[in-house]
């Protein structure tokens, strides 16, 4: 199967779920997700504002901030790369519509994180597969973006079961993640142990 079949699968499905699920999110599992080493310890995080029934992370990034790490959001500077913008509030008077409609925090007076200083970020897809091969939208900016995060920083994939499947063909271009969390398990892709328990 091609890219853009799993792509057009995996949207359908997501798309199909319903309202009530999907705003429950991964609830179940995190607390699970929250008790992991490299998640406990994670000063800055990057997370993202779900669009188009992408699971949410509001209680995960509600959690992290309590526990003293500082958050930031993607904005789109470019139509090929996107930087990382603290916030002080996840509420709504800290964003506003950015290129594609997605919430994006104020710039002003700002100046983005680099990259290399993230110890966790939260990545959202269309579709993963086992081996953290993830799909996006198509536009690129993740993988370009992943491209300049240390390698010691936790990435991400947060899916619903039915956004995850055995295997994507991957392009070269393509940053994989190291864990996907799901609204049921914990995945974790080779080459992550001693990371999570």
């Amino acid at each position: 199967m091609e890219r853009n079949e799993f792509r057009i699968r995996a949207l359908k499905a997501r798309e199909a779920l319903p309202d009530i699920y999907v705003q429950k999110g991964v609830q179940n599992m995190e607390p699970d997700f929250l008790k992991q080493p490299a998640v406990k310890t994670a000063q800055r995080v990057m997370g993202y504002m779900p669009v188009r029934k992408e699971v949410p992370v509001k209680g995960i990034l509600t959690e992290l901030l309590s526990m003293g790490a500082s958050v930031c959001f993607p904005v789109v500077i470019s139509d090929v790369q996107m930087e990382a913008y603290p916030v002080d509030s996840l509420e709504a008077p800290c964003f506003r519509p950015g290129r594609y409609g997605i919430p994006e925090p104020l710039t002003t007076g700002r100046t983005p994180l680099d990259p290399a200083t993230l110890d966790l970020i939260l990545v959202p897809g269309v579709a993963f597969s086992y081996d953290g091969t993830r799909l996006g939208y198509g536009a690129g900016y993740y993988d370009r973006f992943m491209k300049r995060l240390s390698s010691h920083c936790l990435r991400v994939g947060l899916a619903f079961e039915c956004q995850v499947v055995p295997e994507i063909p991957a392009m070269p271009y393509d940053i994989p993640v190291d864990l996907i969390l799901t609204e049921k398990r914990l995945i974790p892709v080779s080459g992550i142990s001693g990371r999570i328990v």
